[in-house]
């Protein structure tokens, strides 16, 4: 495996990463929050998971969550996750997100719309308080 890590290592890190978003989205627009990838790296490490957040292995967890949502037709997860000092997901996402046709923007404007229309959405489809 890739990343200096094992596969089953790799697995559990993404699967417990996943519950983590799924459970922030969950508080909805208004208690939902977003996390830095040092944070989401430090929940990791609290598990026993040495995942560190300026790694290939979190951008590529972060990647393959957001790609399992995409195909199951929800939005993308890792929207949740961003820089510490930006303020918003680097790079990878957006380059994620266009590499899987949904993102088309060109400048950083584009961006913030685009990351802002997706962290909503995430919200909205993983807050519990409504009926799916």
């Amino acid at each position: 495996m890739p990343y200096n890590i094992d596969d089953a290592t790799y697995q559990e890190a993404k699967k417990l990463a996943c519950v983590f978003l799924k459970d922030a989205a969950s508080l909805g627009r208004e208690g939902g929050r977003y996390f830095t990838y040092a944070e989401l790296s430090a929940f990791l490490a609290e598990m026993g998971l040495d995942i560190p957040h300026h790694g290939l292995a979190m951008n590529a967890i972060l990647d393959e969550i957001s790609t399992d949502e995409l195909e199951q037709g929800r939005p993308l997860l890792s929207a949740l996750v961003i820089l510490k000092d930006g303020n918003r997901p680097g790079s990878g996402f957006f380059k994620m997100a266009r590499e899987r046709g949904k993102y088309k923007g060109r400048s950083k404007d584009d961006e913030e719309v685009f990351w802002i229309s997706e962290l909503n959405a995430v919200y909205d489809y993983w807050d519990f308080r409504k009926a799916k």
